[in-house]
């Protein structure tokens, strides 16, 4: 009768952490000269810049949505106000619920930025408890050596490079 409750437990334990390792994070590397899309789960969409690594679950938990970011990427986020989508750099957490933004923040560098599209995100300093809202057209940059970010307006409204947002199609002898 132990050794049946030992393989039974034994079992459950197996397949409980087998379907962790199948929910691992997956890693996505950007090389090369031009952004990479990566598809959430979620219907998100993030296009990762060459040099940036991501990282992400192939399916999300209940209850949050989060990625790991090292690098830079723009993210268009569904919106699902049940689930937050978080955004966590080595220096900065974003937090949005359905939203498009840019985030540059490599681990090496001194700065870091993020600046917002449409909707609306909220921003801090890993370890910081205090948010800072950004809406549409408004950027914030942080610099390692000084204690206060700098919150600006966009100098001219955000144009999101259609190379990256857009497909383009060729319709090559088609009747018009």
């Amino acid at each position: 009768l132990l050794f049946l409750m030992l393989a039974g437990g034994g079992y459950f334990i197996w397949e409980k952490q087998k379907g962790y390792r199948d929910n691992a994070l997956l890693p996505e590397f950007k090389e090369g000269s031009a952004p990479e899309i990566v598809k959430l789960d979620d219907g998100s969409v993030v296009w990762l810049y060459p040099g940036g690594k991501l990282q992400y679950r192939r399916a999300f938990l209940p209850g949050s949505r989060q990625v790991s970011l090292n690098g830079r990427a723009f993210f268009s986020v569904t919106k699902d106000a049940a689930r937050p989508f978080y955004v966590q750099t080595a220096k900065l957490t974003v937090k949005v619920l359905g939203t498009s933004f840019t985030v540059n923040s490599y681990e090496k560098s001194r700065d870091s930025e993020v600046s917002v599209h449409s909707g609306k995100v909220t921003v801090s300093r890993t370890g910081e408890k205090s948010d800072i809202i950004l809406l549409p057209n408004e950027r914030i940059a942080f610099h390692d050596q000084q204690t206060s970010a700098v919150k600006k307006l966009a100098a001219a409204p955000v144009i999101v490079d259609h190379a990256i947002t857009e497909t383009a199609f060729e319709f090559s002898g088609t009747p018009v």
